[in-house]
């Protein structure tokens, strides 16, 4: 049977009430985030924790669709301490780095905005891409340059190391996610913490490989929690390469 015109649209208009009615129960479809010259409309929802959402989110503004992850807080507590950790935390960084590309307030919560990259885990990938030797040892330095270069406290890029929010690109290089859970936020953790799980990571990539002077060196520092900065484990990497 066919249906008229006038069934099919009355069809059509209950379906996307349905629709509708699916996307709000999702809770974050239909809120548009504005920030200076961005509307940010979420496409993908990563996490909803009990201290901070993690979005994926589309510039409407932008002529190229750029994304973008956005942290949405909702934690009274933990906000605190992420404003005391990015207004406090005694990093060197470059004239104008910010961890960030920009934070707001929505209602009683607070965004933080940052660039998207997909992500690639390093643990997944790296053992496929760098396959010898002296390409892991070349990943592993990477890895702690790209912490040294990061702006990022140091609390927060232990809980990014911890989540596993560390990727390679197809490159080789070593780039940070930020499809982080806040409720693992430890705002004491700091450089020492940091590069002790820069090392059970660099360990991990070279975990066929334990009798090497650099993999018995670290393990030793580890056990006695002797690293204090990323700097000593890069010297340390840098000094005990394989010869290529």
């Amino acid at each position: 049977m066919r249906l008229s015109k006038k069934s099919t649209i009355s069809s059509r208009k209950r379906l996307a009430k349905n629709n509708e009615a699916q996307q709000a129960a999702q809770g974050w479809v239909f809120l548009v985030y504005c920030t200076d010259n961005m509307v940010l409309e979420p496409i993908h929802e990563v996490l909803r924790g009990t201290q901070n959402d993690v979005l994926v989110c589309r510039d409407r503004n932008s002529p190229v669709g750029a994304n973008s992850t956005l942290w949405v807080v909702h934690d009274r507590s933990c906000i605190r301490a992420l404003l005391d950790l990015f207004e406090n935390e005694p990093r060197d960084l470059l004239e104008g780095e910010s961890p960030y590309v920009a934070s707001f307030a929505e209602g009683d919560n607070l965004c933080f905005l940052f660039d998207y990259r997909p992500p690639r885990p390093l643990m997944r990938f790296a053992p496929g891409q760098a396959e010898t030797v002296q390409q892991r040892e070349r990943t592993s330095i990477d890895l702690v340059m790209a912490c040294l270069a990061s702006p990022m406290p140091f609390a927060i890029l232990c809980m990014l190391l911890e989540q596993d929010c560390v990727s390679i690109a197809q490159d080789g290089s070593i780039y940070f996610t930020y499809e982080a859970d806040l409720s693992q936020l430890n705002p004491a953790d700091d450089e020492g913490v940091c590069t002790d799980l820069c090392v059970t990571t660099v360990l991990a990539l070279q975990e066929a490989n334990d009798k090497l002077k650099s993999m018995k060196l670290l393990h030793m520092k580890l056990e006695k929690s002797a690293y204090q900065s990323l700097a000593e484990l890069y010297r340390d990497i840098r000094l005990t390469l394989v010869p290529e």
